[in-house]
């Protein structure tokens, strides 16, 4: 079983592939940014509203938020 860093190294090794980035685009994360917004449809999200977005890494997702939806994004990597 791997430790929670190895755990960590291994993840950030794979999201860092340009295997990974080709599969997945630039969002790193399975939907895409289709998904996000759909999320944000679902949620009702509006013009003004403020959204929080926890362990966003890059932040693609989150910009994508804002400009869609014309909403206040906060979002930021948690480091331990």
């Amino acid at each position: 079983m791997l430790s929670e860093a190895e755990a960590k190294a291994c993840c950030a090794n794979l999201y860092q592939s340009d295997m990974t980035k080709l599969i997945m685009g630039d969002t790193l994360h399975p939907g895409g940014l289709g998904l996000t917004n759909k999320l944000g449809r679902l949620m009702g999200l509006e013009a003004g509203d403020l959204v929080a977005v926890l362990a966003s890494a890059r932040g693609e997702s989150a910009q994508a938020l804002g400009r869609v939806f014309k909403c206040n994004v906060l979002g930021g990597r948690i480091r331990r």
